[in-house]
């Protein structure tokens, strides 16, 4: 399949290189195939549970509590059971032990990193005649941006509908200090390794042999993070199904050899950290970094203070020598619908609005800070006046939109079977990682575990 770029008018303005959407929607219709479960009515009374792990998080309790009441002003003959839980783990935990139990909930929130497993285990329904219907215009394939495929379809199949993100990895700015330096506070400049490398060596301070401010703050390894810099080669961890790894590539041999680099020939970091950096924690505020690893939602979470907001900026991570250009990892949580339910009509009427409806994306915005997958939010005098009052935000749907290496994706992010991976495989890359040795023959390992795994049936 091949596609074309087209002009969606996220913002007023471009603020990165060969930034925009891309529509899917032609594409996509021409590889579906008609599904044999209709939707049920929507007239139809009835009741269902919603699973999420959203309960405590900031702005969400509120939010949900506020939306409850409009579901049931919209519709009281449909009634929602909103059972929240404390992060995707015990989303994961219940969704499994209630289908063990044959008393499955109707609607679940899943992570990016898990909702693979369900499909491939054939637990989750199969939507695609419902998105095709004109009665469904607001969840169609078209409705969601292009980065959301990885985390909705397979095939033909159309196994879940994004609800949450996207949430790309971000190399992030710390403006003023780049402009102290004579650079572009906006890190224009910074579209190679090379560039990076350089960048980094002139921002990074020490007193003795201590690093007193990173320039480029290398965070712990991780797979999705890993994935981003090998997304900047010609090559990627996986093929376009993940069906098949490529741990051994070029590629990742380059990208693994370049994080090790940076860290122990150019030490522009101070030590590598054990665990993932909270994401409450601001280097660029309090002066250990000037530039770090986040993710591109930090403008809307610990970036959004006046001190903050006026010295931060986000890039994608830049490109490798003879690569690909400049790119990331980008995830979604889904929304999925159990297979075994009797009516997945009331399920599929309910995440229309939940999932595609712009004014509860535009309330979820105001009151929990997030952004949302829908193509129309990015077109919304709402966003585009958040992005006047703070302009680093045009680079979310920027950066999760960036094409990947194979035509008609964006740069794909490890879905598939990513417990068993971080289990099994991500200890190798690391030990190479902080022990800078025997790079080729760890990912040459690495690349073994993992096909072992992909290849396993389920």
């Amino acid at each position: 399949m091949s596609s074309s770029k087209r002009n969606t008018g996220l913002t007023r303005r471009q603020v990165l290189w060969g930034g925009g959407l891309v529509g899917m929607s032609a594409v996509l219709a021409s590889c579906i195939v008609e599904a044999s479960i209709p939707p049920t009515p929507t007239p139809v009374p009835g009741k269902i549970t919603f699973l999420h792990g959203w309960k405590g998080q900031p702005g969400y309790d509120s939010f949900l509590a506020t939306i409850a009441q409009q579901w049931q002003a919209r519709r009281p003959d449909l009634e929602v059971t909103w059972l929240g839980l404390e992060g995707n783990e015990a989303v994961v935990e219940h969704f499994l032990e209630t289908t063990a139990a044959d008393t499955p909930v109707e609607v679940s929130v899943v992570a990016a990193t898990d909702v693979q497993r369900f499909f491939e285990e054939r637990n989750l329904r199969d939507l695609r005649f419902a998105t095709r219907q004109p009665e469904f215009a607001e969840i169609a394939e078209g409705a969601f941006l292009r980065s959301s495929r990885q985390f909705r379809n397979a095939g033909a199949e159309t196994f879940g509908l994004p609800v949450s993100g996207p949430a790309s990895r971000v190399l992030a700015i710390h403006s003023g200090l780049l402009e102290e330096a004579g650079l572009n506070p906006k890190g224009s400049q910074i579209r190679t390794w090379e560039a990076l490398d350089t960048v980094a060596e002139q921002l990074t301070t020490r007193d003795g042999d201590a690093i007193t401010r990173s320039g480029y703050a290398l965070q712990a390894m991780d797979l999705t993070w890993f994935t981003a810099w090998v997304n900047t080669t010609a090559s990627t961890l996986f093929n376009p199904e993940q069906s098949w790894a490529n741990l051994n590539s070029d590629g990742a041999v380059a990208a693994l050899q370049h994080l090790v680099d940076l860290h122990t020939k150019l030490k522009v970091s101070a030590p590598i950290p054990e665990a993932a950096r909270p994401p409450g924690w601001t280097p660029l505020v309090d002066g250990t970094a000037a530039i770090h690893d986040d993710m591109s939602w930090a403008p809307l979470r610990h970036y959004r203070d006046a001190a903050s907001a006026g010295t931060y900026w986000q890039i994608p991570y830049p490109g490798a020598p003879g690569g690909s250009g400049s790119n990331t990892s980008t995830g979604m949580d889904t929304a999925v619908v159990h297979v075994s339910i009797e009516r997945p009509g009331h399920a599929l009427t309910f995440l229309q609005w939940f999932c595609g409806d712009l004014e509860l994306a535009h309330m979820k915005f105001s009151q929990v800070r997030e952004t949302s997958p829908l193509v129309s939010f990015y077109q919304s005098q709402e966003w585009i006046k958040a992005v006047d009052a703070q302009p680093v935000l045009a680079t979310i749907p920027d950066i999760a939109e960036i094409p990947g290496a194979y035509a008609g994706y964006t740069a794909p992010f490890p879905y598939r079977r990513y417990a068993q991976f971080n289990e099994e495989v991500l200890p190798i890359i690391d030990q190479a990682y902080r022990s800078g040795e025997n790079v080729v023959d760890a990912l040459e390992e690495a690349h073994k575990v993992a096909n072992t795994i992909l290849s396993e049936k389920r």
